[in-house]
């Protein structure tokens, strides 16, 4: 598989699970066709969002399977790879490429903080052990240290099947020298924020997209405000970002952000509950009721 040129919403799905903790393969079949209706440009299984780290390695290829058989092809599926151990990324990425995926996710290895040249052997040894597009994965929140832009250049200059680079950091800098640095060696490179309110200047400043968890249950703006972006429309992307400017604020509070996203989801009709494993536990009630009013306002439960 060559790398393709990813650009859009790419979202980071959710992994639904039934009533008893299982894996509800209808459910999630249901959800990836829901978010292609509403004309996202891509998928990303098995990411933070969908809680990789709470399922098992056969649950983890059943679910990649799954939303690639699911997607027939009409938008990229990616699927994330993510390990503290290089040799079982490298099986979950052999695995994705064998199903047909359209690219692998990395995260950093973690637990222990890896410096430079163990997260360069990272990338390399999987670059050089799957033909498919391998996209690095930036979530220093989790993993404990960032990638620099100028490593991620390294990586891009050495390997042209590391394809992209989805940036989950807080401060736009970041995002801005990884594309003053890698877009003019390798413009197709693609440059896809992961903090959801990035969309905007993210695209204006001439990266490719986002990987939005709230698009899981408002997919719709998201799509739109790229759109006009990548148009040169800037009023009509800004005015649709100011709408849903209040959407950082559902996230306060202890929560992790999927059982928020799937919360919402819930209120809003989509799933008729929110699922998840320990230790993950269901929002408080007076959390939900915060959730309810700000998804009120965002005209989300009308």
């Amino acid at each position: 598989m060559s790398p393709g040129w990813l650009r859009g919403i790419v979202v980071p799905t959710v992994t639904l699970f039934d009533e008893r903790g299982r894996v509800d393969e209808a459910a999630n079949a249901r959800h990836v066709e829901w978010l292609i209706a509403h004309g996202v440009h891509g998928l990303f299984a098995l990411g933070t969002t969908g809680e990789f780290t709470s399922l098992s390695p056969e649950e983890r290829r059943a679910l990649a399977e799954l939303v690639v058989r699911t997607a027939r092809g009409r938008v990229p599926v990616l699927i994330g790879c993510g390990s503290p151990s290089t040799g079982e990324a490298l099986a979950y990425a052999a695995h994705a490429e064998e199903i047909g995926a359209s690219g692998v996710v990395i995260v950093l290895p973690y637990y222990w903080i890896p410096p430079d040249r163990s997260i360069y052997e990272h990338f390399r040894l999987l670059a050089e052990g799957t033909r498919a597009p391998v996209y690095i994965y930036n979530f220093p929140a989790l993993t404990g240290r960032s990638i620099s832009p100028a490593l991620v250049l390294r990586l891009a200059q050495a390997y042209p099947n590391i394809a992209g680079l989805k940036d989950t950091v807080d401060s736009i800098a970041h995002i801005q020298e990884v594309l003053a640095l890698v877009k003019p060696v390798r413009p197709e490179f693609s440059v896809l924020c992961g903090m959801d309110y990035h969309l905007l200047n993210t695209v204006l400043m001439g990266g490719d997209g986002c990987v939005p968890g709230t698009a899981n249950f408002i997919p719709d703006p998201f799509v739109r405000i790229y759109a006009a972006a990548a148009s040169g429309k800037t009023e009509a992307a800004a005015e649709e970002a100011r709408r849903i400017a209040a959407l950082p604020a559902l996230f306060g509070g202890d929560a992790p952000a999927f059982m928020i996203i799937k919360e919402a989801m819930m209120l809003a009709g989509l799933i008729p509950h929110a699922a998840t494993r320990p230790p993950a536990l269901p929002l408080l009630e007076d959390e939900r009721r915060r959730l309810r009013r700000g998804l009120e306002g965002l005209g989300v439960l009308s």
